[in-house]
């Protein structure tokens, strides 16, 4: 399965506006087909990458982790720097080699945080990937609220657009019908199944993205 956009964080990388020493961290995902990293912060490392791993294919693997004296301003530094790599990439995501990144975090090191960071077993992949297979198997335009009649865009090439057909997940692209997930593979001239919902954008986001921030609204409305 890849990726080709960033489609797992729409919310801050801290739910805090807490500042102060804590961690900096530079994760990857197997997924994306490009070399891109997330940037991020968090006062509780661990908790923080294992909340992520939950709304992704594939858990992240955090290349480096740093304890600073404070996170916040660090993290907007590094994100100012690396504002040159941000090319279609949304959020805390950067298309650059982590590498890279951990050069210039070096410089505001306190302690080598890496081995603190959970790292993704065999077990846990599998468990992972099944998990979001089976979230994703059910998607359809009408839970995302997409009429028939939308155009979309191909995340990695936004020239590259298709209309929807129905309130299921059917597209028109040259005068053919698809689902989403074979016209993105077709498109993209991949020999294995892809997740449509990754690689499809509608106003700015991909339609995985779409579905989780709908979720996350009913939920709320549902403890109001």
């Amino acid at each position: 399965m890849t990726i080709n956009n960033d489609t797992v964080d729409v919310q801050p990388s801290e739910e805090t506006t807490e500042t102060g020493e804590g961690y900096i961290y530079i994760i990857e995902n197997d997924a994306f087909e490009t070399p891109v990293v997330k940037i991020g912060k968090a006062k509780n490392l661990s908790q923080r990458i294992n909340t992520l791993n939950t709304a992704v294919p594939l858990p992240f693997i955090c290349r480096k982790a740093s304890k600073v004296e404070d996170m916040n301003e660090v993290e907007k530094f590094l994100h100012k720097t690396f504002r040159h790599a941000k090319h279609h990439w949304r959020g805390e995501f950067f298309q650059i080699e982590w590498d890279v990144v951990a050069d210039v975090l070096a410089l505001f090191e306190k302690e080598d945080a890496t081995y603190q960071a959970p790292q993704p077993t065999t077990e846990e992949v599998d468990s992972i990937t099944t998990t979001n297979r089976r979230k994703n198997r059910n998607f359809n335009f009408e839970m995302v609220k997409i009429e028939p009649g939308a155009v979309l865009k191909l995340a990695s090439n936004e020239e590259v657009t298709a209309k929807v057909v129905d309130n299921k997940s059917k597209v028109e692209y040259e005068g053919k019908e698809y689902s989403i997930s074979g016209l993105a593979k077709q498109l993209k001239g991949l020999s294995y199944g892809v997740n449509g919902t990754l690689h499809w954008m509608y106003e700015g986001e991909t339609l995985q993205e779409r579905r989780e921030q709908l979720e996350a609204q009913a939920q709320e409305e549902e403890h109001e």
